[in-house]
């Protein structure tokens, strides 16, 4: 019992130092505040990038609003998350991610450490607020260990936090539509 204590206690203090780092990065292929580029990405993703990138350009130029939509798939998702696994931090290795779209969006991924591994399970629901693409933290686990709340709520900042940074600013989203297998963001690059 003591083990399993002592056990959980680390899985815990080890998800939330991980938790940070996942987040943010991401955000380390360019400057810290810039948005991610089609460049900087897997490219399953790097089409829908360079188009939001086409119409704030051209909404730029013209001084008008430009409608966008942005299709992403579990399977753009899982590819573009590919280019940051395996991460080792504080002796556990997270590895081979795995994204699902619908109803939810829920990342599968495997972690294993010395002492025992187990699945990361997070399932999270994108929404759209004031203009901004927003993330509710829904669940998160690790070996089958729920995290408790204060936990979660450190991790959904952080990745609030991330998200709005990778975001361009003059990108104003309306309505985010989650259906199975793909997420549809809608919204209009702003001059």
């Amino acid at each position: 019992m003591i083990f399993r204590l002592i056990l959980f206690i680390a899985l815990v203090g080890a998800a939330l130092y991980i938790a940070p780092q996942l987040a943010q990065k991401p955000s380390t292929q360019g400057e810290p505040g810039r948005p991610i580029t089609a460049a900087s990405v897997a490219p399953a993703l790097g089409s829908g990038i360079a188009s939001v990138d086409a119409a704030l350009k051209q909404a730029g130029q013209s001084g008008k609003a430009v409608p966008i939509t942005l299709r992403i798939t579990d399977a753009d998702l899982t590819a573009a998350a590919q280019q940051y696994f395996p991460q080792s931090y504080a002796g556990i290795t997270v590895a081979e991610p795995v994204f699902r779209i619908g109803p939810a969006l829920t990342l599968t991924a495997k972690a294993s450490s010395f002492v025992l591994s187990g699945a990361l399970v997070a399932s999270a629901t994108p929404f759209a607020s004031d203009g901004k693409l927003g993330l509710r933290l829904d669940s998160a686990t690790v070996g089958g260990i729920v995290l408790p709340d204060a936990a979660r709520s450190q991790l959904q900042q952080q990745l609030q936090s991330a998200l709005n940074s990778a975001m361009p600013q003059r990108l104003q989203v309306s309505t985010v539509t989650v259906a199975a297998g793909v997420a549809t963001i809608n919204g209009s690059a702003l001059p």
